[in-house]
């Protein structure tokens, strides 16, 4: 047997991850020897804790889904979740920690409704100081120019959007929805979407974090097979809330079903999308709060100028819960 310890590079303590990578960087991507690394070496190696990209729900590298309906808001909150990590801004109970280039593949809406909803967001801003970058890749502009119809299940589809996500230094990846941009895939199959989950994988391994949005059944649960979220590090899942239903406007619950790092906690929030600062449309956020048997926990800047009687009508909170919720701010 040929002995070939004594040609692989030492790993000393403390060595940082990009260092580490670099010293056992492969000629070949048959080395495999040089990929394999002692206790000693894999726990000497310095790697930096993950930062959110948004604070209690996407962290760099990872991979999130969101569940819902036709209809419950998931392209709304994507969308708004697209705008606001570029600007560094706020969704919901969720704060964007250090904006970062996002890319946004679209899959079904129109561009005139994109526009629109994006316009809605941004009122009263200038966007020319916008600190990064929201690329779009509009499904409805590409088939337009030419364009063969975007599928994830094509390989050369994955390799165009990982090519990309490196070409503009993109740190986060939203896919809306998986319905439309893997057209054509058996559901129920397990192994019709194992090469996008190992594109997924591949993703994370080029420090891109991955959003997407899917659509649950009529049962209001996951739909198809469960390897939608084989590797996915958080799952959201959206319902409708009744006062939505009955108004028609974007509202909604957002538990978590899947939390592999413990990032969400198991916080759920009821979320609703209002006209906030300035006239551009923002979520606007309440705690869900089950062990104190309180309804809701209003986010604090959901509280300013606001009376008892403005939040029971917005929030259904008694007079008691809004005010010991002051009290805790």
């Amino acid at each position: 047997m040929v002995k070939v310890a004594k040609l692989w590079p030492a790993i000393a303590d403390d060595t940082p991850l990009d260092e580490a990578e670099e010293i056992r960087r492969v000629a070949r991507p048959s080395d495999f020897p040089l990929g394999r690394l002692t206790e000693s070496e894999f726990m000497g190696i310095a790697i930096p804790d993950p930062r959110f990209i948004l604070h209690g729900l996407i962290v760099e590298k990872s991979i999130t889904i969101v569940n819902g309906s036709r209809g419950c808001g998931k392209s709304w909150l994507v969308e708004s979740i697209a705008n606001e990590v570029t600007w560094g801004g706020q969704v919901g109970p969720w704060k964007v920690e250090e904006p970062v280039n996002v890319m946004f593949v679209d899959g079904e809406m129109s561009m005139s409704l994109l526009q629109t909803r994006l316009k809605m967001m941004n009122k009263g801003r200038n966007v020319r100081r916008k600190p990064k970058v929201l690329h779009f890749y509009p499904e409805s502009y590409a088939y337009r120019i030419g364009l063969k119809r975007v599928s994830i299940l094509d390989p050369a589809w994955r390799e165009y959007i990982i090519g990309a996500t490196q070409e503009f230094d993109i740190g986060l990846l939203i896919l809306d929805n998986l319905s439309s941009l893997a057209p054509g895939i058996d559901e129920n199959e397990k192994m019709a979407f194992d090469p996008v989950n190992r594109w997924l994988l591949e993703l994370r391994f080029h420090d891109v974090a991955t959003l997407m949005a899917h659509h649950t059944g009529k049962s209001g649960k996951q739909r198809g097979t469960t390897a939608h979220e084989d590797h996915v590090d958080t799952a959201i899942q959206l319902n409708e809330t009744r006062k939505a239903k009955r108004t028609g406007k974007c509202g909604f619950v957002c538990h978590p079903t899947k939390d592999r790092a413990s990032v969400v906690q198991g916080r759920s929030y009821t979320m609703e999308l209002v006209e906030g600062t300035e006239g551009r449309m923002e979520f606007a956020a309440a705690e869900v709060d089950r062990g104190a048997g309180t309804k809701l926990s209003i986010a604090a800047r959901d509280l300013e100028g606001m009376t008892w009687r403005e939040a029971k009508d917005k929030w259904g909170v008694s007079k008691a819960s809004f005010y010991r919720i002051r009290e805790r701010r």
